[in-house]
């Protein structure tokens, strides 16, 4: 039976004692049905997996007995972020599962001038990026940040090593030509695309203006594509 894994507070590990509570907790009773004595995985945000017997089920909490530790072997070396426009009709959504099961650390949803959509629901997102986390075996959690105007957006990353900012309209440099390393921003526009006064705030910003190709690809796989070729080049999607 699969092993399953859930995050808890690091407040919530005392030694070698683990509580299981909230929608963790409504998770591993109601819905997998966990009894005592299953083994799970116990994941603090630490890059540690701490592997659990369960050995209490109450009303509101379930506990569980830390019989060893070890580091997890899917967290990228470097932090790589992915600044991606609000998308119409729930794209966000994939966008953020596929972003946390590549590696991305954090991700940071922002407003454009040509987004149709300007809303998120936080909530929803951190939900999705949990059980993202769990699905591929992450033991740290992709961190979603508030929305963001474009500009905002820009200065959260402006501590990168790297910075790319993917434009469609870009001729002169493809992602190939990018100088990729160290810990890495990438920035993605919504179904509108950018404007080329936003696309001048990018590059006076620091960020390195390069293209996917000839082809227009839709926003969602504009970000997969892009988050992937550069996981890629920096190694963190290899054995």
């Amino acid at each position: 039976m699969e092993i399953r894994r859930f995050f808890i507070n690091p407040t919530d590990i005392s030694g070698s004692r683990a509580t299981i509570s909230g929608t963790e907790f409504l998770h591993l009773k109601n819905v997998l049905r966990l009894k005592v004595g299953f083994k799970i995985v116990v994941c603090v945000g630490d890059g540690l997996d701490r592997f659990a017997e369960i050995d209490g089920i109450y009303k509101d909490f379930a506990t569980a007995s830390v019989t060893s530790s070890v580091v997890n072997g899917t967290e990228p070396k470097q932090r790589v972020a992915l600044a991606a426009a609000v998308l119409k009709g729930g794209k966000l959504d994939f966008v953020v599962q596929k972003a946390v099961e590549l590696g991305a650390t954090a991700i940071i949803p922002f407003v454009s001038e040509n987004c149709t959509e300007r809303e998120i629901n936080l909530e929803r997102l951190q939900r999705v990026a949990l059980e993202a986390a769990k699905q591929c075996g992450r033991a740290r959690l992709t961190e979603i940040l508030p929305l963001k105007s474009f500009e905002e957006a820009l200065v959260c990353l402006s501590d990168y090593d790297t910075r790319l900012f993917f434009c469609e309209f870009e001729t002169r440099f493809g992602f190939a030509d990018a100088d990729v390393k160290g810990h890495t921003a990438l920035v993605i526009g919504s179904e509108g695309g950018f404007t080329e006064g936003e696309s001048g705030l990018a590059v006076n910003a620091g960020f390195q203006s390069v293209s996917l190709g000839k082809r227009i690809l839709r926003a969602d796989t504009a970000s997969v594509t892009a988050l992937a070729l550069t996981m890629y080049r920096l190694g963190a999607m290899l054995p």
